[in-house]
């Protein structure tokens, strides 16, 4: 590069454009002639700029044969699978993540009426841990011998109650169980139970099995609708249509591709079964708990005369078990999101179930205010025996009726 290359009339503006502090600095000296030598630069800057653009790649330099393609598609799809591979690998070993799905067996149609129900004398997996079901096909805990006594709850429910992916002993029914070793509990609760397969439970069985003295029925706020009971209907159907290929495949559902969102549904059903690493995904980015909340709430939101309509289960039954002196007691489950969030107006669903049961004299816990307020999501055995603030009383016609049958 040739020093003072370039038009003079352009290095002299340049040098107007310095500050003062190039002319004189604080010692007195006068760098001018570094000042004007790095406008020289600036300005043969400039001229090359604009007098040698950088040259272009032809097409025939940047141009890939169909092998290069090869490799490079297989190389992408092998750094993709390594990445795949450490994070299942990851989230198996160091995070709690419950595979979901359930052993396709493990419902039989028309266990209690038109109601399916658990397979009787059973031993499967729900949501990664091991069950075992009874005569009844009720959840026991094969190490805890029940008493042979005169006294029983029986327990009406969902997989609230049943407690999918938690070792019988944890749940709050086994809780119970040794908290309470001389009284007999049976857990009726079912995947996907809702009220009206409560009322053929109490139906079918409460007859057969006269030491019940009280039924406890944990309500869920999806019990308003029988979608999930509809939906284990069909699977049922599906698995006794489905080949013996399909089932082998798809462990919990006999679907078949017959549309696009069916292939999708059994892809989830089959990954959710198999991958801890995409349900962390699925559970990070669309934050499921949420969205099985909202879609409930659309049921409430539906009016009361729809809810009140949906309720009617739990008044048949409340008159059944009151005609045998049985003492009937309802627990309103909340939502973790409704816990997570603490919104008022989420408690929506609480407030018409709660009404629909004061109105129908039929004992109940709320307990959504107190988890709401503990920061925390206590053990639901602490509702065994509530503080009296929460303990809701009908009317003082059903306490009489309790001292009779306590």
């Amino acid at each position: 590069m040739k020093p003072w290359r370039g038009d003079t009339r352009r290095i002299a503006a340049n040098i107007a454009k310095l500050p003062d502090s190039c002319a004189e600095d604080v010692q007195g000296r006068h760098p001018l002639t570094q000042c004007l030598w790095r406008a020289h630069i600036v300005d043969v800057i400039n001229i090359e700029a604009t007098a040698m653009p950088y040259p272009t790649m032809s097409k025939a330099t940047v141009r890939t044969t169909p092998a290069q393609k090869v490799l490079l598609v297989l190389g992408a799809s092998l750094l993709m699978l390594v990445f795949l591979g450490a994070g299942e690998l990851y989230f198996r070993w160091f995070m709690r993540i419950n595979f979901q799905g359930t052993s396709r067996d493990m419902f039989i149609a028309q266990k209690f009426g038109d109601s399916y129900g658990n397979a009787s004398d059973y031993e499967g997996i729900s949501f990664g841990a091991k069950f075992r079901t009874d005569q009844n096909g009720f959840r026991i805990d094969p190490t805890f011998r029940d008493p042979a006594s005169n006294i029983a709850v029986l327990i009406l429910g969902d997989s609230v109650a049943f407690g999918p992916g938690v070792e019988e002993s944890k749940t709050f029914v086994g809780l119970l169980r040794r908290s309470m070793p001389n009284v007999r509990f049976y857990n009726s609760s079912t995947i996907g139970y809702g009220l009206h397969d409560y009322a053929n439970v109490v139906e079918q069985f409460v007859s057969l099995k006269p030491e019940i003295k009280y039924v406890l029925l944990f309500y869920c706020l999806n019990d308003v609708s029988d979608v999930s009971a509809q939906q284990v209907v069909q699977t049922l159907s599906g698995l006794q249509k489905a080949d013996q290929a399909d089932q082998d495949r798809f462990a919990s559902l006999g679907y078949r591709f017959t549309s696009i969102q069916s292939a999708i549904h059994s892809l989830n059903v089959y990954l959710r079964s198999r991958s801890k690493f995409y349900l962390f995904l699925k559970g990070a980015l669309t934050d499921p708990a949420m969205r099985y909340f909202k879609q409930d709430l659309a049921e409430y939101q539906k009016g009361n005369d729809h809810v009140t309509a949906s309720l009617r289960p739990l008044e048949e039954i409340a008159k059944k078990l009151a005609a045998r002196r049985i003492t009937f007691e309802v627990f309103v489950m909340p939502y973790e999101a409704q816990v997570r969030t603490m919104v008022q107006a989420n408690l929506l669903p609480q407030r018409m179930v709660d009404g629909f049961l004061r109105r129908n004299e039929i004992d109940y816990y709320d307990p959504a205010e107190k988890f709401m307020n503990s920061g925390i999501i206590r053990r639901f055995v602490s509702l065994w025996r509530p503080d009296a603030s929460e303990r809701k009383r009908a009317s003082p016609r059903i306490r009489d009726r309790r001292r009779r049958t306590g």
